[in-house]
């Protein structure tokens, strides 16, 4: 009958929306206010500011999004729909936690804030360790401002490859993010040198004419240069026993 076709029309039409992605960027929107709106409620915000990990948050969300993005299935047209706004979503959520931090910041203290710390080998000292202070609150605060405005503007840009592209993107934002927010030296080089990879792809794929060139000089002359900061990474940690860049700024 055609009633019974035009149903079953409608729930395929509506279960090849959910394939493709397009209700990935909305239940990014409402998982968030649900989460929000019941710590407003059940608990005290004063106090979910200071437990919560909001470094480490900031750091895994765009992470999460590059993750989703490549779950995002459908045709060319709908996937770059979908992943360009499902990435505007997750940076302007990144704005919203940037804003947090911004809030519970207290400027009259010169010391780091929002400490996160876990130790990862004991045995070299080198620990996750997260934090903050007035100079890197700035670059984190401009970082999360950024990225919405790069994305939004994309679509003039990118016309092959978006969901690649986005991938690449967000994983760049989350590995920005680590390198002005981390405390420990070494992984303040692992994050550093992460970024490049998504750099070097980002050039090397959506560049300009010479893109190739770029990508291989930028890479190569970065590279050369990191060489010598894991010398120095390695030497200053022996003398100092320690990979702490707190500890590291009073020993020198």
């Amino acid at each position: 009958p055609i009633g019974v076709s035009n149903h079953r029309w409608k729930a395929a039409a509506y279960r090849r929306k959910i394939q493709n992605g397009k209700v990935f960027s909305y239940a990014i929107v409402m998982f968030t206010g649900i989460v929000v709106f019941v710590s407003l409620i059940f608990f005290n915000w004063d106090q979910v500011l200071n437990s919560f990990p909001i470094l480490s948050s900031i750091i895994i969300l765009p992470l999460f999004g590059a993750l989703i993005s490549m779950l995002i299935k459908g045709s060319e047209k709908d996937v770059s729909k979908n992943v360009r706004d499902l990435a505007l979503w997750i940076s302007i959520v990144e704005l919203g936690l940037v804003t947090l931090l911004c809030y519970q910041f207290d400027l009259s203290n010169s010391d780091f804030q929002n400490i996160e710390k876990k130790t990862l080998l004991s045995k070299f000292g080198i620990s996750y360790f997260l934090g903050v202070d007035s100079l890197s609150l700035v670059f984190v605060l401009l970082t999360s401002l950024l990225f919405p405005i790069c994305i939004y503007y994309t679509k003039l840009s990118i016309r092959f490859r978006s969901k690649e592209f986005m991938v690449c993107f967000l994983a760049l934002e989350a590995l920005v993010m680590g390198v002005f927010s981390c405390l420990d030296i070494v992984l303040f080089y692992v994050f550093f040198e992460s970024l490049l990879i998504p750099m070097f792809l980002i050039i090397g794929i959506w560049g300009g004419k010479r893109r190739i060139f770029a990508s291989y000089k930028f890479f190569l002359y970065t590279l050369a240069g990191s060489v010598f900061f894991l010398i120095s990474i390695i030497v200053m940690a022996s003398v100092a026993n320690t990979t702490s860049i707190v500890e590291l700024d009073n020993y020198y």
